[in-house]
């Protein structure tokens, strides 16, 4: 390998971290997002909708959008979220309403596709040039780590400024896309043999040899399933559930949800730096099962507590959720190959877009109908029934010999 191409690769390892602390400042409405719905009249079936555009939109164009990144250029499909990500939180900040709220959706459910695969594959692939793929898990997690210490601040600091202005969180992460875009379009990626024209034959063939592989292969069909359920309900919590929980169903205030939130924020932050030496610890078999029980666990403990100590079972349920996601992606990856790995990986974040098309309408219903409390008793119990089920699959010799 030539020394300049060395550096280069390299330095998308350092950029990494530069881009998640941007990436970071994108997300500084991350914990008013289901407040502001409500300042603007929107029910809980209402919010589900627009999360559900956010799903469709994201479905629609997944694995397109990975098949682009695999035939293209993954460094383009970043590019091309970072405009779209930005558009959407323009319209949220500067047009507030729910049919504005949709056109928001369908932006950033489609940033949201063109990111997926391709920065996982690109990440990836540069460490495996260098011959550094064993530590795509522990950068992955630095990197998580990076936009959780910026989220200590928006935790608290969204919904301070919130409560003067419901806006100024959507500025601050407005400015904050703008930004991040700048920064992925410094990341270096080989020419390889990208295709210059867009060739409907070549995203056809390379998405359905990505959806082949993905059915024909037991442990990479197995890994999508469960990966689909625990980012599933984390995202159905984050989005429509939990910061109404504590404002509307405990009777918190905006500015004790900004305080909830940073204990919740800094304690993941610290755990998650210890993400690689835990899931190393564990081992693939007793990660999976802390992923199942822990975060069913959190769940109960969330429903039944009313006091600011809610603000360690938050941290605690999300550190389980990160886990899940990052130890997830990193086994999903030892399956791939550079020509099928933005492709495949796509396809597995389109399996939660899929069911959340089903499921969030159906939790938006049953909030309603009932209470925040009993939905969110709802998925600690999902994810405790449904886990199981996968775990008995994956773990029971005779059952995983006639599926692989």
């Amino acid at each position: 390998m030539r020394k300049d191409v060395k550096n280069k690769l390299e330095w998308n390892i350092r950029l990494v971290y530069i881009q998640a602390f941007v990436f970071g400042i994108a997300f500084f409405y991350n914990e008013v997002i289901g407040l502001y719905y409500r300042v603007f009249s929107l029910s809980f079936t209402q919010i589900s909708m627009v999360l559900l555009v956010v799903l469709f939109a994201g479905l629609l164009l997944e694995v397109p959008s990975g098949a682009f990144a695999d035939l293209h250029g993954r460094k383009k499909s970043m590019m091309m979220a970072g405009v779209l990500l930005s558009l959407g939180l323009g319209v949220l900040a500067f047009l507030p309403g729910f049919w504005f709220f949709i056109i928001a959706a369908i932006f950033m459910g489609m940033a949201w596709a063109f990111w997926s695969g391709a920065f996982q594959a690109l990440l990836y692939d540069s460490l495996k040039d260098l011959k550094r793929e064993k530590e795509f898990l522990k950068i992955m997690s630095a990197e998580v780590s990076i936009m959780l210490f910026v989220g200590i601040a928006s935790a608290y600091f969204g919904p301070y400024l919130f409560s003067f202005d419901p806006r100024i969180p959507f500025y601050v992460a407005a400015s904050g896309a703008v930004l991040w875009f700048v920064f992925l379009s410094m990341f270096y990626e080989p020419k390889e043999n990208f295709k210059k024209k867009f060739d409907y034959r070549a995203h056809y063939i390379q998405m359905k040899e990505g959806l082949i592989f993905s059915l024909n292969h037991a442990k990479v069909l197995w890994l999508i399933l469960f990966s689909t359920l625990f980012i599933l309900v984390s995202l159905i919590f984050g989005e429509s559930l939990a910061p109404n929980f504590i404002v509307e169903y405990l009777g918190y205030s905006a500015k004790d949800l900004g305080l909830i939130m940073l204990i919740s924020t800094i304690l993941l932050a610290f755990l998650t730096l210890g993400i690689t030496k835990l899931e190393k610890w564990l081992g693939e078999k007793k990660s999976l099962f802390f992923v199942v029980f822990g975060t069913a666990l959190f769940f109960i403990l969330i429903a039944f507590t009313k006091s600011y100590f809610l603000g360690v079972f938050f941290g605690l349920f999300w550190f389980v959720s990160t886990f899940a996601q990052k130890v997830m992606e990193n086994y999903l990856n030892v399956h791939l190959d550079k020509k099928n790995r933005a492709t495949v990986t796509s396809i597995s974040s389109m399996a939660p877009s899929f069911l959340g098309l089903i499921f969030f309408p159906v939790i938006g219903f049953l909030t309603d109908k009932t209470s925040l409390f009993v939905a969110i008793l709802s998925l600690g119990l999902i994810s405790l029934f449904v886990g199981g089920i996968l775990l008995f699959l994956r773990y029971n010799k005779k059952v995983w010999k006639s599926l692989d």
